[in-house]
């Protein structure tokens, strides 16, 4: 395993990653809150795929989620307490954060 993607992975709480080969596989990891993306995880999505799609020996990437849920969508604990401009916010850096699978160029499988 490279040094770069182990501190990188060793870094994460929310997610875990894992490589079979060139294959990588990144679990969605808070099954109490059924992988809801609050800024933590979504801040942690972005590191690795940021990473993936520099390194060119990852042929492709697997996003799972742990327990019953593969993302039961945006953590809305989270933003309760949000007013209007915070909620865009927070909506404009989710989707900052989804759009960075983009960066993959069709190496990346969601189940």
């Amino acid at each position: 395993m490279k040094s770069e993607f182990r501190e990188v992975a060793e870094g994460l709480e929310n997610i875990k990653v894992e490589m079979e080969g060139a294959m990588a596989i990144v679990t969605m990891n808070r099954p109490k809150a059924m992988n809801a993306l609050n800024d933590q995880t979504l801040t942690e999505l972005q590191t690795v795929m940021e990473y993936f799609a520099k390194d060119k020996d990852i042929l492709g990437v697997i996003i799972t989620g742990s327990g019953k849920a593969f993302v039961a969508g945006a953590d809305i604990s989270q933003m309760r307490d949000y007013g209007a401009e915070e909620g865009r916010d927070y909506a404009e850096f989710a989707q900052g954060s989804l759009t960075r699978l983009n960066l993959l160029k069709n190496r990346s499988l969601l189940r």
